[in-house]
């Protein structure tokens, strides 16, 4: 029997060998590994970042995905692999949790149902998240087309 983990990575290898030169790179785990970003107003800093086991786990079946997917390929793609987990891991504030009150504490409140207002920051949509994701794309394939 194949666990959640293998079936992952089993799976990210067919959808890398089927579209070889378009990688969909999943985000992170909950930030921080979940819980409140209540009261938290800054980014974090280098040396900050939580990790998570499990997030680790499956980047290294990504990395072994692809690297197979690479292998397998017969034709002239190149594939880069653009790894903005650490960069995004960074961020606090993408998130319509308490970030979207206008209260500078960003005290939570119940919603309409009565649950608590959603604290999954990474999960959700990042405030300019699609910007910064094609100025690094940009930025490499600017990088590797110059003088042609």
């Amino acid at each position: 029997m194949v666990n959640n983990i293998e079936a992952f990575g089993i799976s990210v290898e067919t959808i890398l060998s089927a579209i070889v030169s378009h990688l969909n790179y999943n985000s992170l785990d909950h930030f921080g590994g979940g819980g409140s970003c209540t009261g938290k107003i800054r980014p974090l800093a280098v040396g900050e970042l939580v990790e998570n086991v499990f997030t680790n786990i499956m980047h290294k079946k990504q990395e072994m995905g692809l690297s197979r997917a690479v292998g397998k390929a017969t034709n002239q793609s190149k594939l880069r692999l653009m790894d903005i987990a650490e960069a995004f891991g960074h961020r606090r504030d993408g998130h319509p949790g308490p970030y979207r009150s206008s209260d500078p504490n960003k005290i939570s409140t119940s919603g309409t149902r009565g649950w608590p207002t959603s604290q999954d920051c990474l999960r959700w949509c990042m405030p300019a998240q699609s910007i910064i994701r094609m100025s690094f794309c940009s930025r490499s394939l600017g990088g590797s087309c110059e003088g042609k």
